[in-house]
């Protein structure tokens, strides 16, 4: 800087400038600008009424899921701002998409808060006269800018945030499309996206490092490009220990697929993905009390039945539900669902399979209330 400022001179107002707003303000603000200490200063109303009021901004509607996508590139081909998208259960979503950052129309109507509609009147005129201009007023349902305002918005907001949304998330892909490269600096940054080849050691060291608030380029690369493990990175341990709710939702591959082997440019396949997010989720969410799995059978196998495709389905989610998902400490309620299959598929899977597993996590938590 030419003319160097002082720390005392930042962020302070001249004896003028305040002279002068004092007498310029609006009659209003002695009602409203009160002081901390004032009985009736917002954040000292009692907190069932702060969060009722929070609730307005940051709690979706009832029976609708969030799907944030933190993963953003500033790469020419696929610029991505990070986003979320909302959604109701049973309704899709395909033909929409909306965003928070700078991107056109058309949003997801669910989006956006229909409980209530408003309207704003404008009076004009044109060549036939005078009319009145209804104009429809769109609130998102979720407006989290809501956090930043100071810290104590931050905390009260953050909780209701994370305790009372359910997260959804679709499974990694390693096509250069969806894990696309970023530059950092001078250089493009992409770290291998493949999940081939991790184990218990690589899951552990990769939790010790979101606990030790690592930078985001010392991450595996599989744990930058998976939309959940990613989500986890970003929201901290601080916020991910509100989660209770989340639903993941993904296709149980019977067919051998990689980026150079498959021309189908798949999802990864949800039975290893499941096996290793269970322990992000015992280490950084442990107050998750229900999971949903939303699964598809696998349409492009080799498998040429319908019977036998349905076969190799319940023998693979078998096991995932027999074994590694009773390793989750904290869920009370597991829900498996059957996802719509793709338009030139007919076949919807049937999770029957699931009955036992189900019903063993409530005869666990039953067991859990009654000691």
């Amino acid at each position: 800087m030419q003319y160097p400022v002082s720390l005392r001179e930042i962020d302070r107002m001249t004896k003028a400038t305040e002279s002068a707003r004092k007498v310029l303000k609006h009659q209003s603000e002695d009602q409203w600008n009160v002081p901390r200490r004032s009985k009736t200063h917002f954040l000292n109303f009692p907190r069932d009424i702060l969060d009722n009021i929070f609730k307005h901004a940051l709690v979706a509607l009832p029976g609708n899921v969030v799907l944030p996508n933190v993963m953003a590139t500033n790469w020419k081909k696929r610029y991505i701002e990070p986003s979320h998208k909302i959604y109701e259960i049973g309704q899709g979503f395909e033909p929409y998409y909306s965003d928070d950052g700078h991107r056109p129309w058309p949003y997801s109507p669910s989006y956006f808060d229909n409980s209530h509609a408003s309207f704003q009147r404008k009076k004009l005129r044109d060549k036939k006269g005078s009319y009145v201009e209804l104009q429809r007023i769109l609130r998102p349902q979720i407006d989290a800018t809501l956090l930043r305002t100071s810290k104590t918005f931050r905390e009260i907001g953050s909780t209701l945030l994370y305790r009372q949304n359910t997260f959804s998330f679709g499974m990694a892909c390693e096509s250069m499309e969806k894990s696309s490269p970023s530059w950092i600096g001078k250089w493009s940054y992409r770290p291998e996206p493949s999940k081939r080849g991790i184990d218990e050691g690589s899951i552990s060291k990769a939790i010790q490092q979101f606990q030790s608030r690592a930078i985001i380029t010392s991450i595996p690369g599989w744990c930058y490009y998976d939309p959940f493990v990613r989500f986890l990175y970003h929201v901290r341990l601080r916020n991910s220990i509100f989660i209770k709710k989340l639903r993941f939702e993904g296709t149980i591959k019977a067919h051998e697929c990689g980026r150079n082997t498959c021309r189908l440019q798949c999802d990864d396949d949800f039975i290893p993905s499941i096996k290793c997010y269970i322990p992000f989720i015992n280490a950084l969410c442990p107050e998750l009390h229900e999971l949903t799995l939303e699964v598809d059978i696998d349409h492009w196998g080799a498998l040429s039945t319908p019977a036998d495709r349905q076969l190799e389905f319940d023998r693979l989610l078998s096991k995932l539900l027999e074994k590694e998902a009773r390793e989750l400490k904290t869920v009370r309620v597991l829900n498996v669902v059957a996802a719509e299959p793709p338009s030139n598929h007919n076949q919807k899977a049937d999770v029957s399979i699931a009955r036992d597993a189900t019903q063993w996590f409530r005869e666990r938590e039953i067991a859990r209330v009654e000691k």
